[in-house]
């Protein structure tokens, strides 16, 4: 782990902590996925990947993009109707009848639980007048998110050979979801009933999603399956303290790869505490002031996701002066931490305590150069009194006896 502080437009190396494995295949968690990323949703640092970024077909896990928007374009309680074609949709399915009238809220649950593709063209043909319509406004959002090896064909995700994407961009795609509450709702249900206005002997949407049974911790997010995509999984799991997304893509079996995921997690990675809040963490040399250096802090604890292994600890300190005239909680420098490679996190560096500049009296008074500028002018006022006595001595006359008058 290296940091580094940044200020006045430079930067110096101030401290490195331990080193620990790079992301390499052998420090991962085993998988058949042929797509991997693991990482923390909360701040972005990626734990692991292999070949997150190789075009994959996404089956399933399309309808993310579908069901937020949704929640962009539409509000829950708008009716839609299903078209007079709706039962030509392939795939998993509602079982949608034509005519049949279904809030908005109930097809998102369809979609996300249980994985309704008939439910998707609805959605898809209300938002974009059309199939190809909605594709486009998918394709154009994920650009938004960075998403930029994304190309959507279909609202659902059924084999098409100019629909893909690649595992980061998935990733972006679901943390943009996430941010939903409404979305975050949903996707953590194992089941929810819903209305509908026909077919209303199956009102109850069973999610495929059978690691939320088996792991408390987990709260989402979509399954996909196809033959040309494999078994596809994006998962979001409440680990250390954070949110551990893993995005697997054309998997042999995604319930065994996400499990070794977890247990990974679990047993390989830490969250470490690097700084408390409010205490001491470094000091800064100091010019102008009382003090000849700066007690630094910060303002909240710094924590970071790192490998298993000895703890690291981490002090703040440069060469490099700051001026006084600085408050309690004013920032002085920017420390730069990257606790895995590419990972970066920035921390602000707070004065501990006031540091006030001297006035000019109080820092002639104080100045070593004022006491010997003294000693030298008391030398020399005494040198020139003894200079003076000595010319008084020579430039007086010498004393001598009155002359007398000879006697008469």
């Amino acid at each position: 782990m290296i940091a580094t502080a940044i200020w006045g437009g430079g930067a110096a190396a101030i401290a490195q902590a331990n080193e620990y494995p790079l992301i390499t295949p052998e420090f991962g968690p085993k998988h058949t996925a042929q797509s991997l990323l693991i990482m923390d949703m909360k701040t972005g640092q990626v734990l692991y990947e292999y070949k997150a970024d190789t075009r994959r077909f996404p089956a399933s896990t399309t309808k993310i993009m579908t069901t937020m928007l949704a929640l962009d374009y539409l509000q829950p309680e708008d009716v839609l109707t299903a078209p007079v074609d709706i039962k030509k949709v392939e795939g998993s399915s509602m079982y949608l009848q034509p005519g049949e009238r279904v809030s908005v809220r109930d097809l998102c649950h369809a979609m996300m639980l249980r994985s309704a593709n008939d439910a998707c063209v609805v959605i898809a043909n209300r938002i974009g007048g059309s199939l190809p319509g909605f594709a486009k406004i998918a394709t154009e959002r994920a650009r938004t998110l960075g998403a930029t090896d994304t190309v959507f064909v279909t609202p659902h995700g059924m084999p098409e050979p100019d629909h893909y994407t690649t595992a980061r961009d998935l990733a972006k795609i679901s943390i943009a979801a996430m941010k939903y509450p409404p979305f975050r709702e949903m996707v953590k249900k194992q089941r929810e009933p819903i209305s509908r206005s026909l077919n209303t002997g199956f009102s109850v949407m069973e999610s495929r999603n059978k690691y939320l049974a088996e792991e408390p911790r987990a709260i989402g997010i979509k399954t996909g399956f196809t033959n040309a995509a494999g078994e596809c999984y994006v998962s979001a799991v409440e680990q250390q303290g954070t949110t551990i997304l893993t995005v697997i893509l054309k998997s042999d079996k995604w319930i065994n790869d996400i499990r070794e995921v977890t247990k990974w997690v679990d047993t390989e990675w830490q969250t470490v505490t690097m700084a408390q809040a409010n205490q001491v963490v470094g000091r800064m040399p100091m010019t102008g002031g009382w003090a000849s250096d700066l007690p630094l802090t910060v303002a909240e604890d710094v924590n970071v996701f790192v490998p298993q292994g000895p703890k690291p600890t981490l002090k703040w300190n440069t060469e490099t002066p700051v001026e006084a005239g600085i408050k309690k909680g004013d920032i002085v420098a920017v420390a730069t931490l990257e606790p895995t490679p590419g990972h970066k996190i920035e921390v602000n560096l707070l004065a501990a305590e006031d540091a006030p500049r001297k006035s000019l009296i109080a820092a002639i008074a104080t100045s070593p150069w004022t006491y010997l500028v003294g000693l030298a002018g008391i030398g020399g006022t005494t040198l020139r009194r003894s200079r003076a006595r000595k010319q008084m001595r020579r430039r007086r006359p010498v004393a001598t006896a009155p002359l007398r008058r000879p006697a008469p």
